[in-house]
């Protein structure tokens, strides 16, 4: 047992490093309660450098499947692969899901057909047995991936690319962990490149 001192957050990302896996406790499970709760879970994600896996007061025994969040960036490789991972070792299905939402902001908007192909290509971590599903929306990207994961054992998504420095949530993550319904596992890109 190791005993940590100072703020929580800032304790444990001086005391994990990038190839962890921390896994954290919240009492948040869905919109209205985590308005009503603090944001420590948030915290600790946003400021550790490696990945962590944020769990829910919630049952988790009736839930089945594995839900990944992908766009065509150098996150998708590892999403994928955690995704594959989780889905060898519970034996379970994986849904891929893809949202073309651009907001208000005019973005560069992926073809179904381009998206899938890049999906595809990295579709060979996942083992031939597991069943892989991709579905593409139009949806927020934190709306879909919320709904779909509602009844899932995990929810992947990775940290995003915040503006600015440090290990801070893109906009996405930040919205799944503040809304969360599911067990997530947030992915960062520096502890999964070197696996």
């Amino acid at each position: 047992m190791v005993h940590i001192v100072g703020r929580v957050p800032e304790a444990l990302a001086r005391f994990v490093t990038v190839d962890d896996v921390l896994v954290i406790g919240t009492g948040k499970t869905g919109f209205i309660y985590s308005r009503v709760f603090g944001t420590v879970s948030l915290q600790i994600a946003a400021e550790v450098q490696c990945s962590v896996a944020v769990i829910p007061s919630i049952d988790l025994r009736f839930r089945k499947g594995i839900v990944a969040g992908v766009k065509d960036d150098d996150l998708m490789h590892p999403i994928i692969g955690a995704a594959a991972r989780e889905a060898r070792a519970r034996q379970e299905p994986i849904e891929l899901i893809h949202s073309s939402f651009s907001g208000v902001i005019p973005a560069m908007v992926e073809t179904r057909a381009i998206m899938a192909a890049r999906v595809a290509a990295v579709e060979s971590l996942v083992d031939a047995d597991t069943v892989v599903r991709t579905r593409y929306t139009h949806r927020p990207p934190a709306e879909a991936l919320l709904d779909a994961s509602r009844n899932a054992a995990l929810l992947v998504v990775g940290a995003g690319h915040p503006r600015g420095a440090g290990h801070a949530l893109g906009a996405v993550t930040h919205d799944v962990l503040v809304n969360i319904d599911a067990p997530v596992l947030v992915v960062r890109l520096t502890a999964a490149a070197d696996g």
